[in-house]
């Protein structure tokens, strides 16, 4: 089936077919209050939904990822080990209609933009799943997602806290980046003029050992 054509509807994000029947979701954003948390989309902008993520046009692959206004992921490397963190949980609905479910990396490590360079406070965010028995795709335990094909756990998702690795460091800010930067070249400037001192005095060595040959030889 051919899906082209993009619409919002409330907090979601769909790609719907051409013959305008079916929809995959491509995008929720969050409101930030408890209800939001919970995702069970059965139609959006008219249409059934019988996805989350899928491919657009002639292939043009569009995975399932959650928008949380204000905030934005970071890794494990990049949040500081004296952060403070609070820790919010998603619940993904997959009724019986969902035939597909792609995402790259659902949930990890957010910080909000509030114009701090090093941010104090840090969301772990982490999805839950409920699938109907009565899909034959995919179903659920203690909360992750498995494919019913196989029995292979989808892993591209932060279920919960033993996913998450540990803060090994602190973001850096441009003006240090570039300050790093201006060292460097400092140090490589101060490189080049020592090598240049000592070639300059090579030379002279040379040029005065010629001149003592001279001498000699008169």
């Amino acid at each position: 089936m051919d899906y082209s054509d993009e619409v919002t509807d409330g907090p979601w994000t769909a790609v719907i077919s051409g013959e305008g029947g079916s929809a995959f979701v491509v995008t929720y954003q969050w409101d930030g209050t408890e209800e939001g948390l919970h995702l069970e989309p059965n139609t959006v902008g008219g249409c059934f939904v019988t996805g989350f993520g899928g491919y657009m046009g002639r292939g043009l692959p569009m995975p399932f990822y959650l928008d949380i206004p204000g905030a934005r992921t970071t890794n494990a490397t990049g949040v500081s080990e004296d952060a403070e963190f609070e820790d919010i949980t998603f619940t993904i609905v997959i009724g019986n209609q969902i035939d597909e479910f792609y995402c790259k990396s659902l949930g990890g490590y957010y910080y909000s933009l509030d114009g701090e360079e090093e941010p104090d406070k840090y969301y772990r965010v982490m999805v839950r799943f409920e699938v109907d028995p009565g899909n034959r795709t995919y179903y659920s335990k203690d909360g992750r997602l498995y494919i019913s094909e196989d029995d292979t756990l989808y892993d591209e998702i932060f279920y919960d806290l033993e996913d998450f690795e540990e803060p090994s460091g602190t973001m850096e800010s441009p003006d240090e980046e570039a300050a790093d930067d201006t060292e460097a070249s400092d140090i490589t400037d101060d490189a080049d003029t020592s090598s240049a001192g000592d070639t300059e005095g090579a030379d002279n060595t040379d040029a005065a050992g010629d001149a003592d040959i001279s001498s000699n030889d008169i």
